[in-house]
């Protein structure tokens, strides 16, 4: 039964766990961890996690009957609901790589391997930046002051933007002055760690993702320096790894 579907199930991204996690719960409409277990197959501490996913995906609910956790099945509808939001994804991946594809070009045959080196003023640019990070299928290392500046730029991120981020994985690391309390992160897809301090020593901070890194300066005049080059990301991460260590690990979530 469900032969044919697995595979689909295993193009659309799905792991080997949540695609059997999800199709018992299918079968048996709801049930608990241990009845979706035993149907699945799958162990029981590796079906928490898959249900977890499975609900982010908006295939599976949660819900409390009779004291008692039980987790339902929601309709595969959602599968192509999430793959037409993918759709939108790449579109609009398509459209930012043509807009850039003559910039590109020029970059490449103007000399390879030479860092590129671009000055960005003002909030517009920015958010226009922060929206590329959020767009990289590339790990993304950040290191930022939590401060009022840093609440107006995750304030700003409108409900499209919010699920094109849903992409993003990798390091998060915050210098937290006294009296500010660490925001939520998803912890299937961020390493957060802190590092407390009695005042902030600046307003900014820094993104790593790929090749590229940017160094973010808040305040009155707020501005983006964007240097893309391997040698020079490769130096910048060292240091990022320098300050990883001494930072405190949190328990992150969503």
């Amino acid at each position: 039964m469900f032969d044919h579907i697995r595979p689909l199930l295993k193009d659309s991204g799905f792991t080997h766990r949540e695609c059997e996690t999800y199709l018992s719960l299918l079968a048996i409409g709801s049930g608990s961890v241990q009845e979706i277990s035993d149907k699945s197959g799958v162990s029981r501490t590796a079906t928490y996690p898959a249900l977890e996913s499975l609900i982010e995906k908006g295939l599976a609910a949660e819900e409390e009957r009779s004291g008692r956790t039980v987790f339902l099945a929601r309709s595969p509808e959602r599968l192509r609901e999430n793959m037409v939001g993918d759709l939108e994804i790449m579109r609009y991946r398509m459209e930012r790589l043509n807009d850039s594809m003559k910039e590109m070009m020029a970059a490449f045959h103007g000399g390879q391997g030479k860092p590129r080196v671009q000055y960005f003023e003002g909030m517009h640019d920015i958010m226009r930046l922060r929206d590329e990070i959020a767009m990289s299928q590339d790990a993304i290392w950040e290191w930022f002051v939590l401060d009022e500046n840093l609440d107006t730029i995750l304030a700003a991120a409108s409900d499209t933007r919010d699920r094109r981020m849903r992409l993003q994985h990798g390091r998060v690391l915050l210098i937290v002055p006294s009296g500010r309390t660490v925001p939520d992160f998803d912890a299937n897809r961020f390493e957060v760690r802190v590092n407390q301090v009695d005042r902030a020593p600046f307003s900014g901070g820094l993104a790593i993702t790929g090749d590229r890194s940017f160094l973010f300066s808040y305040g009155k005049e707020p501005s983006v320096l964007a240097i893309e080059s391997p040698a020079l990301v490769a130096m910048m991460r060292t240091v990022f790894e320098g300050m990883w260590v001494h930072g405190k690990a949190i328990k992150s979530h969503f």
